[in-house]
This record gives structure tokens, sequence and C-alpha cells, in this order.
């Protein structure tokens, strides 16, 4: 038959290895306690294999007395301990299995258990405390003493506590009991922390009343050591201490709104709302979970941040959120679900911490900690399902429970935020500021002398609400104030400011930022500038700025991004130099850190151009920085957002709603262009989302037209809308838009309504800073030509007829229908360009040889993409004659140079080169429009992010810019020689 011994064994063989010291004192002592109990006919007064619970201070006791030396009593207590320690966690697991197979509520029954084994823990504790200070110290030499808990009752891995004597001279020899008590503590129990104690600086383990105010104003930002305070709990001693320390000591942090100052309050809570925040930044372990970082700190914040705006005094966190459902209903909601939170993340926590391991890092790629977690979703009440654990669901109720506390979480601080906007010490030197006084007051200094209080503290965002209320009304008052000091006197407080970045880096930046929109009034810019410089100066002292800053940016990218959009590009560059000198921590610190730098390279590495749009997108639609790296997440966002269109309620609406979805497709194509991605893609892209934003805009400028007229017109095949230039060949990234507008009918009306039509078009396009160019409107004096206006044009012989007649040529219809498309071919393109294809080749090669010679006039035309002998503008050139010649439909693309490949055989090869460089020129435009300029002609000195986009690298003793430029002028002469072997090879009449 097994032994009580073995049984118990068996049972705590699922609880983690730190048990084990529990199971060596039980075995090495148990013989020798039954013997002694036995002998002294006592055994049936003990509990020995069964949880004594409410018999445990009459047990204790009789477990004492029996040994016949110190020493075997403190054994003896100890074995008695580790026994009911054991045997009080293996029956409430067994009653919550038992609830929990009833299917009964699972967070209630959660919450129960966490309650029942705090409850039956803190009775353990407190009774072995009690016997051994019986046993270290006769009572009569004892001062009237209260030992507190101050932190989590169910806490088995050690017990936060702090003492209050009565100051007298029986201190030492209490305090030196307390020191035996600690040690037996660590061998046999739970260790004891007394971090009250450790924070004042105190000689002793205890202190007096008088010494705890004596000192605790000096500590009033050390809202942990307040928190803590607040929570005290008795364990053991005198009741009267506890509550005169409560009001002595602790009543000063509840706020009372029959109280003219609560500074103290406010300071608690400034500490532990800036604790909160920092909670709510994105985890930066990505490895595992975190139940207390994640969860219980934010939580417990919370409830104790409202314990004190509510006066509520008890200490158990589910009594407080309980409390507050009743005390504020409008948030009952809120409160009753972190009541819920509360018991999730603390049965998770605790039973990983009883099964196996007494850490609160969960890492969850560590295969034996994924067998011993499906030990804990089981005990949970989770069940298995198909192919999935219960460790598998468990863990989505995690992140589901954590998203949801986050929320909840995020929700609440703003209305803690609003308590404090109306209850700080701050709202009266606002509000009693009044202009008549402004000569004899300053608000600033009186501010900074209420400041001086809070010193240390992290969390100002309502004075910063304050600042910005009303059109920045007390934020001008302030820099107004300002302007009237000094210029020693200015730079002395910007420094003074500039030191709050020290603790409060969210805090400086929101206020640079606030100030942004102001500079245009006149002291703004110079108190920006001032402030900023000193913040720099600060940022330079401070190692760690670079940690910091990778935290804040991970907690809230878009501020980081505001503040660098606030900056000058001197200023951009300093500060990305600044990040890249300061300390960093970890890996996953590394990562964010990487990101920032990404949006750095965005500011400081892209052109101008590119910025335009990136700017526009990021300041209407900030969530794009939290995965602006990501340029798949990017695409999804983007590719969605043009469906939303449709759902627009007015036409105003969606002409704004379409402009948007323009930027972020294009800044959506700038970040891929960046990235590497082929230059195919990216026009067939581009083309796509600029011929679907021409449709989506006429349709709403067509409607907008019909609205304000009254009535409906229709154009019946006659209306159509050509591009040409870069976007009519499928290029990307042009900053003009070549139109013609056609209509085939004499009907004035008709024009004139598509005319507005156009009209209204225009105001949009501009409104892209984008450049519309209405091809033949300079002509005729107006955006819409007739197709007999256009046939008359193109009857002159003239230069100028030759380059309208290449954009005709290399036009694409993007609004119209396929019988207009028809008519156009046959009345324009066929009689004026394909019949008459012999004169537009030789006016071709004149302009050809014309542009050529100017090179002897500016030389640095042979950098230019476009007019450089061999360079875009001939290969275009020779595309447009040979889409004459085989009368290809095609844009001058890809399509073109395979379709000639396979008309001239003999000349394939150097057809396929042809492409090759094409394409080879096309990208180095592409890539260069958004890493460098929106121009043509290259800057040898500035290419090293564009050669590296295209995949050069420095090599035998030459840059990659430097390989870069040389392969570029390689291929204009390779693409010269090419043109010219094809035109004498394949066209008689070239001379």
């Amino acid at each position: 038959m097994r032994t009580p011994y073995s049984r118990l064994q068996e049972r705590v063989s699922f609880f983690g290895n730190h048990h084990r010291k529990y199971l060596q004192l039980i075995e090495s002592k148990q013989n020798s306690l039954i013997d002694r109990l036995a002998a002294k006919g006592l055994i049936d007064q003990i509990h020995l294999w069964r949880a004594a619970g409410a018999r445990l201070a009459k047990e204790m006791p009789i477990v004492r007395t029996i040994g016949e030396t110190p020493k075997e009593q403190l054994e003896f207590m100890g074995w008695f301990y580790a026994t009911q320690f054991l045997l009080m966690n293996i029956r409430e697991i067994d009653v919550l299995s038992l609830n929990l197979t009833f299917g009964r509520n699972r967070l209630l029954e959660y919450r129960h258990f966490m309650k029942q084994i705090g409850s039956e823990f803190r009775h353990l504790t407190s009774v072995y405390m009690e016997n051994l200070l019986d046993l270290f110290l006769e009572k009569q030499k004892r001062p009237e003493f209260a030992i507190l808990s101050v932190g989590t009752r169910a806490d088995q891995d050690d017990i936060d506590i702090a003492i209050i004597d009565d100051g007298s001279t029986m201190r030492g020899p209490f305090n030196y009991a307390i020191g035996q008590l600690q040690h037996e503590m660590l061998k046999h129990a739970s260790r004891l922390h007394f971090y009250l104690a450790e924070q004042m600086g105190a000689q002793f383990y205890s202190a007096s009343i008088p010494e705890y105010e004596a000192i605790y104003q000096t500590l009033s930002h050390d809202f942990i050591l307040i928190n803590e305070m607040l929570g005290a709990a008795l364990i053991t001693g005198s009741k009267k201490l506890l509550y005169e320390f409560q009001d002595r000591i602790t009543q000063c942090y509840y706020y009372d709104i029959k109280r003219k100052d609560n500074r103290y309050h406010e300071v608690f809570l400034r500490g532990i709302l800036g604790e909160i925040r920092s909670l709510l930044a994105p985890r930066m372990h990505h490895h595992g979970v975190h139940p207390k970082d994640d969860a219980l700190r934010l939580i417990k914040g919370l409830a104790y941040a409202y314990k004190t705006i509510y006066g509520i005094r008890r200490v158990n966190n589910w009594n407080i959120l309980d409390d507050l459902s009743v005390y504020q209903p409008r948030l009952k909601k809120e409160f009753v679900m972190l009541g819920d939170m509360l018991s999730f993340f603390e049965i998770f926590r605790f039973l990983y911490q009883l099964f196996i391991v007494q850490e609160e890092e969960i890492y969850l790629d560590d295969p034996e900690i994924q067998e011993h977690l499906e030990l804990v979703a089981v005990t949970m009440g989770f069940k298995p399902a198909g192919n999935k654990k219960a460790s598998d669901f468990l863990l989505v109720n995690y992140y589901d429970n954590l998203e949801m506390t986050r929320d909840i979480a995020r929700s609440l601080l703003n209305d803690m935020k609003r308590h404090l906007k109306n209850s700080t010490v701050f709202i009266s030197t606002f509000q009693n500021y009044q202009k008549s006084s402004e000569k004899s007051r300053s608000i600033l200094k009186e501010f900074y002398r209420e400041a001086s209080f809070f010193r240390g503290t992290k969390f100002w965002e309502d004075i910063l609400e304050i600042l910005a209320d009303d059109n920045g009304r007390y934020l001008k008052v302030v820099i107004e104030d300002w302007l009237q000091l000094s210029s020693d006197q200015q730079n002395i407080y910007c420094q003074i400011i500039a030191r709050t970045g020290q603790i409060s880096l969210y805090a400086i930046i929101s206020l640079l930022v606030m100030v942004t929109p102001y500079q245009q009034i006149p002291g703004f810019k110079k108190f920006f500038n001032m402030l900023n410089a000193a913040f720099f100066k600060m940022l330079v002292k401070n190692r760690s700025r670079t940690w910091r800053f990778v935290r804040l940016y991970n907690y809230n990218p878009r501020l980081i991004n505001h503040y660098i959009l606030s900056l000058n590009e001197a200023n951009q560059k300093k500060f990305f130099s600044l990040l890249e000198t300061g300390e960093i921590y970890s890996p996953e610190d590394i990562v964010i850190k990487e990101k920032l730098e990404y949006l750095g390279g965005l500011y400081l590495d892209s052109s101008r151009y590119f910025q335009r749009y990136f700017i526009e997108v990021v300041n209407k639609y900030p969530q794009f920085i939290e995965f602006i790296d990501d340029t798949e997440q990017v695409r999804k966002f983007a590719k969605g957002f043009f469906g939303t269109i449709e759902k627009c309620a007015t036409l105003e609406e969606k002409k704004e709603k379409l402009r948007d979805s323009f930027y972020v497709d294009f800044f959506r194509l700038g970040l891929e262009t960046l990235a590497g991605t082929s230059l195919d893609a990216i026009e067939r892209e581009y083309t796509e989302f600029v011929f679907n934003y021409f449709q989506e805009l006429y349709s709403i400028c067509k409607q907008e037209i019909e609205s304000e007229l009254k009535i409906q017109f229709y154009t019946r095949d006659s209306f159509a809308i050509f591009v040409t230039g870069s976007i009519g060949r499928e290029q990307a990234f042009d900053d003009d838009f070549d139109l013609i507008i056609i209509l085939d009918s004499a009907d004035e009306t008709l024009r004139a309504n598509c005319s507005r039509v156009v009209t209204r078009m225009n105001r949009e396009i501009i409104r892209l800073a984008v450049l519309p160019h209405y091809r033949f409107a300079e002509h005729f004096g107006n955006y819409v030509i007739t197709m007999r206006e256009l046939e008359g044009f193109l009857k002159q012989d003239n230069r100028l007829c030759f380059i309208e007649k290449s954009q005709l040529l290399g036009a694409q219809m993007i609004v119209g229908s396929s019988l207009f498309e028809k008519e156009f071919m046959e009345r324009i393109i066929r009689p004026y360009i394909y019949e008459d294809q012999q004169h537009y080749f030789l006016v071709m090669l004149d302009e050809m040889k014309s542009r050529h010679n100017m090179l002897t006039t500016f030389p640095d035309l042979r950098f230019s993409l476009k007019e450089a002998i061999g360079g875009l503008r001939d290969i275009e050139l020779i595309l447009l004659f040979f889409k004459t010649v085989y009368q290809i439909s095609a844009p001058l693309n890809q399509r073109i140079i395979d379709f000639v490949m396979r008309k001239l055989p003999e000349s394939a090869v150097e057809i396929q080169e042809l492409g090759v460089q094409f394409n080879f020129l096309k990208y180095l435009r592409t890539v260069y429009r958004i890493a460098v300029a929106a121009k043509n002609t290259l800057d040898k000195d500035n290419l090293e992010r564009t050669a590296q986009i295209m995949g050069f690298q420095a090599q035998n003793g030459l840059t990659a810019s430097e390989r870069l430029l040389n392969h570029f002028t390689q291929s204009c002469e390779r693409t010269s020689q090419i043109i010219t072997n094809l035109l004498i090879k394949n066209f008689n009449f070239y001379n």
C-alpha cells in the first residue's frame, strides 16, 4: 500500500521543479515528527496529510511545541508549512477541475479560485510568520507592530511586505527577529521582499509612522511605492497601526473634491498613468508572452488609479473593480470586463508558475514549455479538438483577451486624463491668468513653480491638451510670455523644458509637434528652434537616446513621424545621426530601430517628388507609419482603399476619396520601387491605377455637372479622352499628364458641357500637384477639340505637326467607346501617319539629328536619360516609326519589341538588345525619380541609392554609383549603334 508521502509525491509530480525543496523537507522530517506527535499523544490533533484549513492557527503551535530544541522546532514548523502549502494547492486545483467539469462560468471559476488560493496562502504564511516570531522574540519584548502585505496575495514565489512599528526602543530586538524570520521563510517557505524599506533607505526592516511621514514626501514621485502603500493589507500585528498609517500616510493620495489642493493625488496619477501608457506600447518580445507585463500590471494600475479617484479603500483588485462598476455605472461594462480579464491572466500566470517555472516570460518557441502549457490549458478547462491542442485554444484566448484589455485600457486612460485635466493644480494657473496682469505676472514662471513639485513624472497629456484647446489659446499665451523674456532667460527656460525629455520623451516631442502649426506666428518659430536646439543638446548627453526613441516609436510611430515632419532637412539629418550613435540594448530594439531608420531613409534618401505624396498620405492616414516598412501590408491597404469610393455619400466626398486613393497608390508604388520591385510590375500597376483614376474622375465630374445643370447629356460614342506622353507609353511616375480630349460632333451645346466636365477634372488633377497638358487646346482655345478640327490641323506640314503626330501615335484611350477608337484610327492615325510614313520618318530623322547636334552646345545633355544620344527619346522615336511601318496598336513597350523581332528575324538579336537597353533606361528613370529627383538629367554625385536599388555594388575600385553611371554611358552608346544599324539595314531612305 502506498504511503501518504508517496501519494503526495505523485500528486506534486505535476508541479514545477521548484517544489522539490518542500518534498525534500517533508521526506527528511516526516518520521521524526510523526514519532514525536505519537509519543506525546497529539497525532490526532494535527492534519498530517490533509489541508488543515481553519485549524492552521491551532495546529501550527502544537507542531512547534513538540520540538525539543529551537532547531527542531524550526524544522517541524517548516515541515508542517511545506505539507500544508502543497496540500492547499492540490486541493484547490482539484476543486477548480471539478467546477469546470460541471460547465460553470469559466471566468467566474477562475476568479473564485484565485481569490480562494490567495486567501489560503495569506492565512498559511500569516500563521507561519506569527509562530516564527513567537519562537524568535517574546511578546513582551516586542514593540507594537503591523506586518503588511503590499503585493499580490497569491504570489507564491515572494511576498512583498512593509512593517510599521511604534518607534520604541524595542525596535532593535524586533528587527533582529524579523531578520531570522526572513531567513526561515527563504529556506522553508517564500522569500520576503522589503521593497518599502529598500526604497526609503531605512536602517531597519521596520519604521514608525512619523518616520514614514518624514520621508514619504521625498518619495512622492515613486508611484510604485505609493501603489504598494495603497495596497497594504494586514498579515499580522496591530490593525490600529494599519488604520493610522492609512489616515496619516496614504489618505493624501485619494482625490477629495472638497480639498483645494490634490497635488499628492495628482502626482500619483501622473506616475501611474505614465506607466500605463508605457505598458500600452506594443510588446517588443515576439517569441513569447508575459502575462504580468502584457496585462496584469495594466489592469492593476487602472484599478488603483480609479481607486484613488473614487476613494475606494479595499485592496483586492476584484473588489475594487466591483466597487467601481457600482460607483461609475457609465463605465460598468469596462470594469466588469477588466475583472474577467484579471481572472484569466492571473490564473494563467499562477498555473504556469505552479506547473512549470516561477518566471514571468513564457517562451512559446521552447518545445518543453509548449508541452507543459498543455497541462495549464487543460486545468483551465480548454480541450483539444481536431488537430488543435488545448494549449492552442488557450493561446488564441490569451491574445483575444489581451487585445480586449488593451482596448479598454486606452479608453480608460482617456477617461482618467479628463479627470486630471479638470482637477490638476495647473488649471488655476491658466484660469486665473488675466490679460490685464500680463506685465506683472508670468504664466510661464507660475507654471514652472507648480511643475517643480511634479519633477520626475511622465504623464503630461492633460496639460498638453489644455495648451492645445481653443486653437492653442494657452499655448499662445505661454509663448507670448516667453517672448517677453531676455534672450538668456528664453534659453534657460528652453533648457528647463527640454530636460523634461530626460523623463518624458513623449511630452517634449508632443509639445514640439504642437507648436509646429503655429510657426507662421511671429516669434513662434524662434521658440520652436530654440527649444528643439536645447532638446538636441540634451539628447547628445543621453547615451540611451536611441533606445528611448525606439521605445517611443514602437508605442506611437505617428508622433515620431509628426516630429520628423516638423524639422527642416538639416535637423532631420541631425536627428537620425543622433539615433545612429546612441545605445541599443536588445535584438527586439534593433528590429524597431531598423523600422525607424527605414522611415529616415524615406525622408533623407528619396526625392522631394516622392516625399510630396508620402507626406500627404502619412499626414492624413498616419496608420501607414505603423507598417511602412511592410510593402505587403501597404499593398493590402491601398488595394482596398479604391473600393471605398463608391460608398461615399456625396460626389464631393467621392472626389476627396479618389484623390486620396491616387496618393495612396502612388505612395505604395514608390515604396515598392525603393524596395527593388521589377520595372514591369511598377509600370503595369502605375498605369492601372492612373487609368482607374481618370475613368472614375470623369464619371464623378460628369455627374456633378449634370446635377448643377439639372440635365443629363449623352455623348453617344462621340466623346473620348486619350492619354499620351509618358503615361500613354505606360511609364511610371511622371509629373505631368498629356491629355487629348476629342469630340466627334458639331453640337456646340454638347461640346460646352463636355468642356465643363473637363474643366472640373482639370481642377482635381491640379490638386494632385500634377500638371495636365491638353494637346491641341492652345491651337483651338478649348480643352475639347472636334475630330474635324484635328483633321484640319494635321493637314499642315510643319515641325509642330510632327510633334503632335507623335503624341497621337502614342495615345491610349481611357474614356470612350471602341467605336470611337476605330473612328479615330481610320480618320486620324491611318491617313495622317500610317499612309504618310516616309514623310513622318524624314521629319523624325531631322528632329533626331537636330537634337544630337545640341549636345555640342549643351554637353550636360549627355547625362539626360531622355535627350542623350541613345537615350529614351531616340528609342521611343524608332519604336514610333516601327509602330507606323507595321501599324501596331500597342503602346511603346516590350510588346512592340517582341512584334518587330518577329517581323525582322535577321535583326532580332539587335532588336532584343534594344529592348534590354530600353528597359534599363526606363528602370533607371523610374528609380531615379523616386530616389533622387523627378527630372531627366542625372546628378552624377547623387546616384548611390539608385545604384543600390538597381543591384549595383562597389567593385574593382569603383563605387556603385560610378558603375551605374558607366553602365548608363555604355547603354546609350550601344543603343545609338543599334538604332543606326537598324535604320541602315531596314530602311533604304535613311541617309
